[in-house]
């Protein structure tokens, strides 16, 4: 009779402790991804802040461009303008679309592991 209720209590011990170790882990899962956020919201907030120095460099790249393209004459400058610009438009376009596959990805994994963890715990 003491052995079944010696397991009792240590089955009972059991699910507290599995029940800590699964909120332990879905609150570090939820930290994780919190700090995360705050980081890109940081990221943000102090490229908003430092503007003026992003301004001034692309003001100083338009000025040197502007005089170099005054040199070419106008068909070398149509070309290479439209050139340019076309180049510029797939390479953002496969940049975020990458990116963005990229974070979707890297979400569903960490969900994947989040629930296998769980699961495992449970």
């Amino acid at each position: 009779d003491e052995s079944s209720d010696g397991e009792q209590r240590s089955c009972s011990q059991q699910g507290c402790i599995r029940t800590a170790a699964v909120l332990i882990v879905i609150g570090g899962f939820l930290g994780c991804a919190a700090l995360f956020c705050i980081t890109v919201y940081e990221s943000a907030l102090h490229m908003r802040q430092s503007w003026r120095h992003y301004e001034k460099g692309a003001e100083a790249l338009r000025v040197r461009t502007e005089a170099w393209m005054a040199t070419l004459p106008d068909k070398v400058l149509q070309k290479l303008t439209s050139g340019a610009l076309a180049s510029m438009e797939e390479a953002l376009s496969s940049l975020l679309s990458g990116a963005l596959a990229a974070t979707t990805h890297t979400v569903v994994q960490l969900l994947w592991l989040l629930l296998y963890t769980v699961f495992w715990l449970c």
